[in-house]
């Protein structure tokens, strides 16, 4: 493929993914009481959304037989 179909591939799957993680992080940082310190400063909101993300995209793809087809 070449690199300018790449970097339009890229652009218009990374940018989605970065809007949609965006959304549990502020959940996170909202509902997860991190600016009265109920969270540990260890705790890494964004990568723990990209966690979530990924295990909604795994699960989708186990139901609709994705991951089977592949």
């Amino acid at each position: 493929m070449p690199a300018d179909q790449v970097a339009n591939a890229r652009a218009v799957t990374v940018e989605p993914l970065r809007r949609w993680q965006a959304h549990p992080a502020m959940a996170i940082r909202d509902q997860g009481g991190a600016a009265v310190g109920q969270m540990p400063a260890s705790f890494d909101v964004d990568r723990s959304a990209g966690a979530l993300l990924a295990g909604v995209q795994g699960d989708g793809a186990l139901l609709t037989g994705e991951a089977a087809s592949r």
